[in-house]
Order: C-alpha cells, then structure tokens, then sequence
C-alpha cells in the first residue's frame, strides 16, 4: 500500500477529478437524508459510487440511484446499528455530564464521546470493506476495518486527522454537508480500503 502522504494524496486527486459528479451526488445524498427513509440506503450507495472511483471509474449519478436499489436493505440494517450506537453512546454521554456523577461524570461524558466519535470513524473503512467482502456481514466488515485501522496507524491517523479538519469546517459552514463533506469523506475511506486490497491482492513485494 502507498506511504500514508501518497494514499491521502491519492483520495485527494480521486475526489478533485469527479468533483462535479461527486458534488451532484452528494447532493443526491443530502436530499435522500431528508426523506429519511431513504436515509440509510443512500448513505450505502455514496460509499458505492466513491468505491468505483477509488478504482479508477466515473462518478456516475446514475449508479448511485441504482445503488440504493441494490443495498436498500442492507444499507437499513447499516443504519439502525449507527443508530443504536448514536443513542447509546449519545445519551451515556449527556447523562455522565449531566452532574448527577460528581467529578468522574465529566470523565465517563468524554470516554462515551470518544468511543461514539471512534465508531463513527470507523464506518469510513467498514462500508467500503463491506462492499468489498464477498462475505457481507456487517460484523466482519467491522473486524476488519479495526484490524486494518491497527496494522496501518500511521494511515489511520492521518486520515482521522483529515477527517477531523473536515467535519470542522462543516461545523462552521452546514452548506457542506449537502454539498461537500459526505462525498469527501466516503472518497477517502474507500481510496484507503481499495488501496489496501490491491496491495493484499498483489502480494508482499
């Protein structure tokens, strides 16, 4: 797999190059997430789309539609468990800090936040991973992304650290999250995951 600069840089020019497409289907996306039910689903297909262009193919808006066909069900039971996480970790959170726990509240808030932010992160490996599978379980993707994020830390941070510069500018400008910032980020988890089955499929050098 290429050097973490190099990989970074390669989702870079993966995103730049199907810039148009990629802002059109994202906004596909935004609107999808507004219908709710279509939520999930779309969220599956991005990751679709962004997979192909990890490899080298076009953004096409129409696969991501057909996408959301293909992975409604799948792209469901992907959003229920992000779901439950979300609730979960979320209310631990804003009940740790709430005050009720004296001193060590405030440390078990940031601990709920921080594994709800480390389970947020990792759904940018486990749906591309996922897509590549020929086993689709959504538990195996998960594994899998953990043990890629383990053998590969130095990627892992810088893309965390992409990722964290992203989801900040998006905190203080919305309008991109409809136009930007799902795309982006999709188009790094899969350029990282395809990255990293090509290297495993060619084999130590």
């Amino acid at each position: 797999m290429d050097k973490p600069p190099a990989l970074i840089g390669r989702a870079s020019r993966n995103f730049w190059d199907e810039g148009l497409n990629l802002l059109l289907v994202n906004v596909l996306w935004f609107l999808a997430q507004l219908l709710i039910v279509s939520g999930p689903p779309a969220t599956m297909a991005l990751f679709a789309v962004t997979n192909r262009v990890a490899r080298g193919h076009l953004a096409r808006p129409a696969e991501f539609g057909d996408a959301m066909r293909r992975f409604f069900v799948a792209g469901w039971k992907w959003g229920a468990l992000n779901l439950v996480a979300i609730v979960v970790f979320g209310n631990a959170a804003i009940t740790y800090g709430g005050g009720l726990f004296g001193p060590y509240g405030a440390i078990l808030s940031l601990v709920m936040w921080f594994l709800l932010g480390a389970w947020l992160f990792t759904q940018l490996f486990a749906y591309p991973l996922w897509l590549e599978q020929t086993d689709r379980r959504i538990g195996l993707a998960l594994r899998n992304a953990l043990v890629m994020m383990a053998y590969h830390p130095a990627v892992t941070l810088l893309a965390l650290l992409v990722a964290a510069a992203a989801v900040g500018l998006t905190v203080a400008a919305w309008i991109l999250v409809a136009l930007v910032t799902p795309a982006l980020l999709a188009t790094l988890g899969s350029t990282i995951v395809v990255a990293q089955v090509e290297a495993l499929r060619e084999g130590p050098e």
